[in-house]
């Protein structure tokens, strides 16, 4: 499989919670396919179960190593920025991610995505990210 959607777009917070703990259960073996994952979420957000007034925005969590697909991640997000108005940020792992050339790519994917960058070698780091990430979605006032 190249990727899967484990989760609908819900506000149910504690489906989205027992799907990621799922995941520290399973090895994560293979190849990655970032563009498959990338195009997946693309879908989630701008078909059928979006919101027609929601902000669009993806966290691209990734060792930044795309192996299988379309790897040039920059323009993709890109695209995704222009044509769905998708905002893309990126959270990489793992020591390759935090130097050379797959940090500059995923930077630029980021920036492409009008999103932020992030290399996250720490749980600290990642709480951080995500933190930073939050505070600069807008904030909805709903009257019911």
């Amino acid at each position: 499989t190249e990727a899967t959607l484990d989760v609908t777009l819900t506000s149910n917070y504690a489906s989205i919670q027992s799907a990621m703990e799922a995941y520290g259960t399973i090895p994560l073996l293979g190849d990655t396919n970032i563009s498959a994952g990338l195009a997946l979420a693309q879908g989630e957000l701008t078909g059928a179960r979006a919101r027609t007034t929601a902000d669009r925005t993806i966290i691209l969590l990734t060792d930044g190593h795309a192996t299988q697909g379309n790897t040039d991640i920059p323009s993709l997000t890109s695209s995704y920025r222009t044509g769905s108005k998708i905002v893309t940020h990126v959270i990489t792992f793992g020591g390759e991610a935090a130097t050379g050339s797959i940090q500059s790519s995923m930077t630029t994917a980021a920036q492409n995505g009008n999103g932020m960058f992030f290399n996250a070698a720490t749980a600290a780091q990642l709480q951080t990210a995500f933190q930073k990430i939050s505070d600069g979605l807008p904030a909805v006032l709903v009257n019911n």
